[in-house]
């Protein structure tokens, strides 16, 4: 597998360890897994959890603030750095209190461990304004998967396990830009078949350019349209 240059978001499972280092990724952590811990032991009524929570909630707002105000990547990261950073050092402070009364394998022990392990990883937001503080979004993407698992639980080979993937990358991709699956699909087939693999076609085939190009062929009919009422 070629030698990328990007980063993995996930939920700490240790299994992305290798994958990252084999491809020197780097890995970002999922903050909300962090907050399902900590809200866990709130109900658990551990009040020592809930400054915790508050910073985290803290974190959010301001991420919020980003879009509504409709920053850009550099942007972001600049309201990250002034504001963001101040809350995750309060974390790694609040951390640090509790940590001699933190009492292993409960709630909080949990979130705590977590928040410990995870620590750099749970930071690679606030250096870079094009990755989120969680993974929610690829999460969200996964349950149409899950929730049809039984009817592709297995496979012949590895190569057909492959092949699935490379499908489920593609509707997942089509449906985070919008597009129409089916009709994207069908007209990727087609163009597919028409065009070399090159970098450069590769990249004319994404939904985004499928959209544009769908976007461009409505205004032409629509210019189109007025025309003939004109007459």
């Amino acid at each position: 597998m070629a030698e990328m240059t990007a980063t993995l978001q996930g939920d700490g499972y240790k299994g992305y360890d290798k994958l990252a280092k084999r491809l020197k990724l780097r890995q970002a952590g999922c903050l909300v897994h962090l907050r399902r811990k900590l809200l866990a032991a709130s109900r658990a009524h551990d009040l020592r959890a809930d400054p915790a929570l508050a910073l985290i909630k803290l974190i959010y707002r301001i991420e919020r603030l980003a879009t509504m105000e409709g920053l850009d990547f550099a942007g972001r990261l600049r309201l990250r750095q002034e504001r963001s950073l101040v809350a995750m050092d309060a974390l790694d402070a609040w951390a640090e209190r509790v940590a001699p009364d933190v009492e292993p394998g409960s709630s909080l022990g949990k979130a705590w461990t977590y928040l410990k392990n995870q620590r750099e990883s749970l930071r690679h937001w606030l250096t870079d304004g094009r990755i989120r503080p969680d993974n929610n979004v690829a999460e969200r993407r996964l349950r149409r998967p899950v929730i049809g698992k039984k009817l592709w639980l297995f496979h012949r080979d590895d190569f057909g396990l492959e092949r699935a993937a490379a499908l489920a990358s593609i509707f997942q991709t089509a449906q985070r830009h919008g597009a129409d699956e089916l009709r994207y699909f069908t007209w990727l087939l087609e163009e597919t078949a028409r065009r070399d693999g090159s970098p450069e076609a590769a990249e004319a085939l994404l939904p985004d350019a499928w959209l544009a190009r769908e976007e461009q062929r409505a205004e032409q009919v629509g210019a189109g349209e007025e025309m003939v009422g004109a007459v």
